[in-house]
């Protein structure tokens, strides 16, 4: 059975015989007479609930194995001189289903260039900033992010919230350069036309990125299904100069049917906005479920101000991401 369906136990076969009275005659039989039963039923937790009669039945409100006894005696009365002794019957066992479906979720910003110019101002000591020099990939090797967040999601309808588990979140660094130590290889090297020239040069700027990273989950629903929300919330300031910062604010839901006892395949539907800037990739169990392409997009660093900020919601660049779709495979 699932969360939300009852849950039906039923006695048969016990029944009051006659017999031959030995003493105390006043008829020749003694019996038979209804029997007297009561139950109890015992949740996952230990708590119970009781009642009377052959069936006894329970809602499921928990996850677990369900318990259930009758005690059945013969009452003392005119016609029945010599009851037998009271019996337990059972126990019988009910259960929900607890195989619950484990999702792992990782968030990734990064900035596909090696070098990449930052906002002009002449206060600012770092004129350029290193970037990541990669392109979209669940893992990174010896290549870095801006930003990384990662979880394992639980739907499990006992846990009311912190179905993620102890999560993953760090900044890398940023690594600001005066232009003097930065080459331009022109427009035929573009969209990446900078390098750090000499290869060893020393960054004028080199601190960890501030902000905030957050990766809560909250439990939505346990009927029709198993429902949990997980929310990714991403602030990341450029440590090294007075700039817009990386900014994202994301909800994941995922949802486990349970029809008459059984769990179907997880579902997840996203959405949520970003800034059109840097790039931006978000996996299920290593899977795609969403990339952002700067260049794609005709974005650039610009988008972390005014213009561009905020103005991506995942529909926009996956159309249909906010309905329900299977979880991929690990």
């Amino acid at each position: 059975m699932c969360i939300g369906e009852s849950l039906v136990f039923r006695l048969y076969g016990a029944y009051d015989q006659p017999g031959t009275k030995r003493e105390n005659c006043v008829v020749e039989w003694d019996g038979p007479v209804e029997p007297t039963v009561e139950w109890q039923i015992t949740k996952p937790d230990g708590s119970y609930i009781l009642g009377k009669g052959r069936v006894a039945s329970i809602v499921a409100d928990q996850v677990g194995t369900y318990w259930c006894t009758f005690d059945v005696s013969i009452p003392e009365s005119p016609d029945r001189e010599c009851p037998p002794d009271p019996v337990t019957v059972g126990p019988a066992i009910g259960w929900t289903p607890e195989n619950f479906g484990v999702v792992e979720v990782r968030y990734k910003t990064f900035i596909y260039c090696p070098v990449i110019e930052g906002p002009v101002n002449p206060f600012n000591a770092a004129d350029y900033f290193e970037g990541d020099d990669r392109g979209f990939q669940y893992d990174d090797g010896t290549k870095t992010s801006r930003t990384f967040q990662e979880g394992q999601v639980t739907v499990d309808p006992r846990v009311t919230d912190g179905q993620v588990g102890t999560p993953t979140m760090y900044f890398a660094n940023s690594e600001g350069y005066a232009d003097d130590k930065v080459a331009d290889l022109g427009p035929s090297a573009a969209p990446c036309r900078y390098r750090i020239s000499p290869a060893n040069a020393v960054p004028v700027c080199d601190l960890p990125g501030v902000g905030a990273l957050t990766f809560p989950s909250t439990r939505v629903s346990l009927t029709p299904a198993f429902e949990v929300k997980l929310h990714i919330g991403l602030s990341a300031d450029n440590a090294c100069i007075a700039s817009c910062n990386i900014s994202a604010s994301i909800d994941i839901w995922f949802r486990q049917r349970c029809e008459d006892g059984i769990l179907y395949p997880l579902e997840y539907r996203a959405s949520g906005q970003h800034d059109g800037f840097p790039w931006h990739e978000i996996y299920l169990n290593g899977q795609v479920m969403y990339l952002f392409d700067v260049f794609r997009w005709n974005q650039g660093v610009f988008s972390l101000c005014g213009l561009g900020s905020g103005e991506w919601p995942l529909n926009y660049a996956y159309p249909g991401l906010d309905s329900w779709a299977p979880v991929p495979l690990p």
